[in-house]
């Protein structure tokens, strides 16, 4: 499971540049631009999050770390 915090760190989800590329067109469509897109998630501290497998919830980990019961509540309402 990989958690996206920061805007720039999109780039290593590990996905094609065309699905990349999608995602971030997705992603940018509330906003004017990039920088916009950039400053929001900073400010409102946004995450993404990529579930690879259903096991990952239930505290696996993210980045090789366990999730804290904060990230797992999170992801339960997600799901």
């Amino acid at each position: 499971m990989l958690k996206i915090t920061n805007w720039k760190d999109l780039n290593i989800l590990p996905i094609t540049p065309i699905l990349l590329n999608q995602l971030k067109q997705h992603l940018l469509s509330p906003f004017n631009n990039e920088e916009e897109a950039q400053s929001t998630w900073a400010e409102l501290e946004c995450e993404l999050w990529m579930i690879t497998s259903l096991s990952d919830v239930s505290g696996v980990g993210v980045d090789g770390n366990r999730i804290t019961k904060r990230e797992k509540q999170l992801l339960s309402f997600a799901l």
